[in-house]
């Protein structure tokens, strides 16, 4: 058990998101054994979470949410697990099943949860399980035997943008910019004549209002409509140096194509959709912007971990398990905050009112919200104001690639 591990395995099986949330976890396990090769197993929607990291040498997959998964399946999982010849596992999961598969992998130490009545016998180190606290937090209490864990915390992830994505993407919004002035009629409009270059006077706003297809399947209605992003788009364009980005992956198809459709026409609002060719991408996308409006959604965390401003719209689901403690210019917004909050934005990841946890509470969804109902005004409001303060503090807040 004291044998410094050669391989390691870890599991996070979840969506892109979940893996950024399990990003200060590696940084811990990485800490403690610099020279170990670290494996990463997760769902095949998530292998993509390699080319932002250097923290793990390899991704392999497993499609755990198969339906039906039948004996076969979990016998194959095994034999992979064992074929590894790991010294060290990780894992994220919290069911009797985790601990089963863990200690028939043969792995001679395996850390999980404590979360059940198998773990302390399968399990050679049983970790507390305490959901109601940041997710990012909670997986990290899995590594708190490890020297190297105070190296991650406060268990807030960090990826950087790579300089080739962000002169790629910067590229492709002037690129886009100068199609778009190309296909007005001149003359007729003077917002629509505004210049969009990369000039650090204008702001650039990216909105990505997409969210995962398997959070639609579970019912979580995490969006929002589109006619509210127009509205958004209309309120922040009148600002003159201020320029408007829809951004969304292969799941937000629907949801962009009804925006662009309802778009005033005189708008200068630009679609990066389908040109964002990977997580790398959308990783510098997000960086070359000011700020970037979402709902709750994996560009939600690449946006913290890539410490940007962020105005973040709520419904269904809980901030407080979600958006680390006392992050700078981020913003949470929820129609019970500005209820029980006189309508005032609030900066900051606060907790709203009821929606404080317990480590025996579920806390992933929010107590009676049932989607997100935001008026556009109020999340204008907030993001012009985010904007002015993180330009008070020190300038513009994007990186121009050259």
């Amino acid at each position: 058990m004291t044998n410094t591990p050669s391989k390691i395995l870890t599991i996070n099986f979840g969506g892109i998101g979940d893996e950024v949330l399990f990003l200060p976890t590696l940084e811990g396990i990485r800490a403690t054994y610099p020279e170990a090769k670290i494996t990463l197993l997760v769902e095949p929607r998530s292998a993509g979470i390699g080319v932002i990291t250097d923290l793990v040498d390899e991704v392999v997959t497993f499609d755990i949410k198969k339906r039906p998964l039948v004996a076969s399946d979990l016998i194959q999982l095994i034999t992979m697990l064992r074929a590894g010849d790991y010294d060290m596992v990780v894992s994220s999961g919290s069911s009797p099943m985790v601990s089963g598969l863990l200690f028939l992998s043969g792995i001679p130490r395996r850390i999980g949860y404590n979360s059940n009545r198998l773990a302390p016998y399968l399990l050679t180190d049983p970790m507390p399980l305490n959901r109601g606290q940041y997710a990012g937090k909670m997986y990290h209490d899995l590594i708190l035997k490890m020297s190297g864990a105070t190296a991650a915390l406060p268990a807030i992830p960090r990826i950087k943008a790579g300089a080739t994505e962000k002169t790629s993407m910067e590229s492709l919004l002037q690129k886009l910019w100068s199609e778009k002035r190309g296909n007005e009629k001149s003359g007729n409009d003077k917002s629509s004549q505004e210049k969009t270059d990369k000039s650090d006077k204008r702001k650039r706003v990216l909105f990505h209002p997409g969210t995962s297809r398997l959070a639609i399947l579970k019912g979580l209605n995490k969006t929002w409509p589109a006619e509210n992003w127009c509205k958004l788009a209309e309120i922040l364009e009148k600002e003159p140096d201020l320029d408007v980005i829809l951004a969304g992956g292969p799941d937000d198809k629907e949801a962009i194509e009804q925006i662009s459709a309802q778009l005033k026409p005189y708008s200068r609002a630009i679609s990066t959709y389908g040109q964002t060719r990977s997580l790398k991408d959308l990783v510098g996308l997000i960086d070359i912007c000011d700020l970037t409006v979402c709902v709750d959604s994996a560009p939600m965390h690449l946006a913290i971990a890539l410490d940007k401003p962020t105005v973040a719209l709520f419904g269904p689901t809980n901030e407080a398990v979600l958006v680390p403690p006392a992050v700078e210019h981020f913003v949470v917004l929820r129609k019970e905050k500005l209820s029980a909050n006189g309508e005032n934005a609030t900066s900051g990841s606060q907790t709203a009112p009821g929606a404080e946890t317990t480590m025996k509470q579920a806390s992933f969804l929010y107590p009676g919200a049932p989607a997100v109902q935001l008026p556009a005004e109020i999340v204008a409001r907030s993001v012009l104001d985010l904007l002015k303060r993180v330009e008070h503090r020190g300038g513009s807040t994007a990186i121009r690639a050259d």
